[in-house]
Order: structure tokens, then sequence, then C-alpha cells
């Protein structure tokens, strides 16, 4: 599963906060990816890759020159660089585009200096950069699924909660002075009919792209039940915004506390953990009820569907009595395991990674064969983390050789998919790793 897009995607708000990017473990992402509903979904439960950063705009994507480093432009260079396609992929995108994030600081700055109440930018200018974001974004989703997303796998593409309860819910002294978190109820509709007006041009655009597979998720649906800002149940930050922040150090590999001196804006205006998790809970049931996976690869079952043309009894079939009755297993087709045998674009795609053992990963695999019985693959070793398999200074991005095969079980014809990896022109086991088997249901057996 791969995380593109702005703040929204990369956990601001939240409490954990790792690095400039400002991403966090319990962001609606890394959530989703640990549910147990998505086991069979995902190479391995906890799977992700987050690329998201706050402050990431997309209004750089057409320009190939530097892009900013947060930007999509550069997020998606860096899944181009792993050259590994994704079945799932996630991304909230544009709100930086609109400058929201300043309108808004603006509008309590504004307020704060005691001069005339409202906000300076008129509801038609926000409108109008919604328009030119909206003519960008087909051509952005698309982009990504070519780039980086698997065949026949999906890109959500999440929209925004409202950031303002409907000032005619507001109760006690907000509804009396018509002031919440320092925006007047004028500028907080104004804001929602632009949120409104922002989630449905992002619909529009998923309508509007030629790749198979682009869905939109709505999240202020749910937000709007009194779980936006001056609600009964906010599952967004206020102003009471968090002045500092940990963040892991990789260079010390400690946590530190960065203090700001100041509110942190970024993190007010931006989905807390209730909101986090109720974004995770909207992607998982999309994914496991609203998306089709009839192109992406079904589950496999002990007694895999022989292709049109193929019978009983064919060239690729195995077959045995069985209470006075024929039976027959295809064995043209290779089964595997989201988990197991490393079959992570599902189990009938040809993975670009695979995980060999409990700590070798095998990436860029290009097969032949593919679709056979046994199948072999070249690629190279992505894991710093497999000596003493790997040899001493040599664990990574060494040359490496896999093959994947499938047995069954002639006596009660259970199929099983095997792996097993080499060192390029060595034999094979010289990677420490013995062969792996797994069943069906991704169970290990003895092979």
């Amino acid at each position: 599963m791969l995380v593109l897009g702005d703040s929204f995607s990369s956990g601001e708000g939240l409490f954990d906060l790792k690095g400039p990017c400002a991403r966090s473990a319990h962001a609606y992402g890394p959530v989703a990816a640990d549910s147990p509903e998505l086991d069979g979904y995902l190479v391995q439960r906890g799977a992700i890759d987050v690329h998201a950063c706050t402050g990431a705009r997309s209004y750089r994507f057409d320009d190939p020159e530097e892009p900013d480093p947060e930007d999509l432009p550069a997020q998606l260079a860096t899944v181009r660089a792993g050259r590994m396609p994704y079945g799932l992929i996630a991304i909230t995108i544009g709100g930086n585009d609109l400058g929201f994030s300043p309108v808004i600081e603006e509008c309590i700055m504004h307020r704060l200096s005691w001069k005339r109440p409202g906000c300076q930018v008129s509801e038609g200018e926000l409108k109008e950069r919604v328009d030119r974001l909206g003519r960008r974004l087909p051509g952005i989703y698309d982009q990504i699924g070519r780039e980086a997303l698997a065949s026949g796998g999906h890109l959500a593409v999440l929209g925004y909660p409202q950031l303002f309860e409907d000032p005619d819910k507001w109760t006690g002294r907000r509804g009396f002075f018509g002031v919440c978190n320092g925006v007047f109820a004028a500028d907080a509709e104004r804001f929602r009919r632009v949120s409104d007006y922002l989630n449905d041009t992002i619909r529009k655009a998923v309508e509007k792209t030629t790749t198979p597979g682009v869905e939109f998720i709505d999240v202020a649906r749910g937000f709007d039940k009194g779980h936006n800002l001056c609600g009964k149940d906010p599952w967004l930050n206020s102003l009471a915004a968090i002045p500092a922040y940990w963040f892991y150090d990789t260079d010390q590999n400690i946590w530190q506390y960065e203090p700001k001196g100041e509110i942190r804006f970024e993190v007010a205006m931006h989905p807390n953990r209730f909101g986090h998790a109720y974004e995770a809970d909207l992607l998982v049931d999309a994914v496991t009820t609203r998306f089709d996976w009839s192109e992406f690869g079904t589950a496999p079952t002990a007694t895999p569907s022989p292709p049109p043309g193929g019978g009983a009894g064919g060239p690729n079939e195995i077959c045995r009595e069985a209470s006075h009755e024929r039976v027959c297993v295809h064995t043209g087709i290779l089964t595997g395991s989201d988990e197991g045998a490393g079959m992570g674009l599902g189990p009938y795609a040809q993975p670009r990674t695979m995980y060999v053992g409990s700590n070798l990963t095998l990436q860029d695999l290009q097969w032949q064969d593919w679709g056979k019985p046994t199948a072999r693959a070249r690629g190279r070793t992505a894991s710093t983390d497999c000596e003493p398999n790997c040899g001493e200074g040599e664990a990574d991005r060494q040359r490496v050789q896999v093959e994947v095969s499938q047995l069954v079980d002639t006596e009660d014809l259970r199929v099983y998919t095997c792996a097993r990896a080499r060192k390029a022109g060595q034999g094979w086991g010289s990677l420490g790793v013995k062969r792996v088997c797994l069943d069906v249901n991704g169970e290990p057996v003895g092979g």
C-alpha cells in the first residue's frame, strides 16, 4: 500500500509526528494497513509506504525542474525510483494549492488585529482556485495510475472534511458571539461552501480519469455529524494546537522534542486520532466492499479453475478418482498468498517484490514463464537486514534469482506455492534461505 499527498494523509495534527513531513503512524493509511480486515489485500499486515508530506502541492506536477521536496512530483519521483507498482494507493491533494491554511490564518490574525471583521479573500477567488485545480486533477490521477498503480489495482482519492460545523448548530458562547476558533460565523459558512465545492470538484475529476480503478471516498459526511470544529465531538484540532512536537531523529536514533516558540498552525485544523480512525475505517470498507478486484486477481482456491478452452485431463491437469468421480486440478496458474511467498500484487499478477524467509526482501523482479507451474525471475536484494545471508559488506543490491513453483499433492489434490532464492550464478540456498512453501491459505508447510 502507498500513501501520497499532503498533510491530511501524512498525519499532521497527531501526536507522534516524525521529521519535516510530519508523518504519523496513527494516520489513516498506517491504521488501515494494520487492520486485520485488509489481510489478503496487502503483502503483509502493516505493509505500507508513506510519501505524503505536510505542505505538499500539486501545481508543480507538470514542471520537470526541481520540485520542492514535499510536493507531489517529488513524491512520485521517489516511487518511480523504486520501480514497484502498488495494488492500493491512497491520496489527498489540493488543499495547499488553494492556500486554505494561509487564508484561515489571515482571517484569525486580521480579527486579532482589531481590523474590520472577516476574511479578505473572497469566496469567488477561492472557487476560481478550485476550478484551476480541477482542470489539473484528472491528469494527475492518470499519471499516478500509469506510473505507480499495478494492473487491476485501485487509487483511493479521499476528499477533505468540513473544517467548521454549521454555524446554525453552534451552541453556548459560540452561538451567542458568532465566533469559533477565531473565525466568524459568516466566514465559517463561506469555508463550508468552498469545501463542498472542492470535494465536488475532486469527485468530478475522479470521474474524468481514463485510468481504471480510481475511486473517490467522501470523508466529509461523517465529520458533518457533529465532528467538525465547533461541533459537539470534534475530530479536528482546534487552535489549542501543539506548540511543539516529537519527531524521530534518524541520524541520532533518538526521539527529539522540537519547540516551535509559537502555535503550530499546521497542526490546527487537521484531523485528530478519532478523525484518522474514521477515515481508516472508510478506506478499509471501500477496499473490502466497494472496490472491484476481479481484474487484479481473486483469492486462490484449492482447485483453481482452468482457463477457457482447457479440459479435464489436459496437459496442465492432474486428476484422480475420488468417490467414483474424476477430480482434476489445473496446474497452469501460479497460486499464492499475499503474505507467504510474496505474491504481493495478487495471486495471478507478476510480483515485483517478494519476501523469502524471515528477513530477505527481493525487488525489481523480472519474470520468465509466469503463469506456468514453475517460473523464475531475476532481481536484487533490497534489505540491509539480511546478514548473514548476504555476506559481510554486501547486504544491499545483490543480483539474485528466485524461483516460484506450484506443487500439487496428488493424494488430496491440495495446491502449494513454493519459493526459493539464490545469488546469481550460485547454487540454490546460497542466500542462506531454504525453500519456503505455503498452502492456499498462506500457512507454511513442509517443503
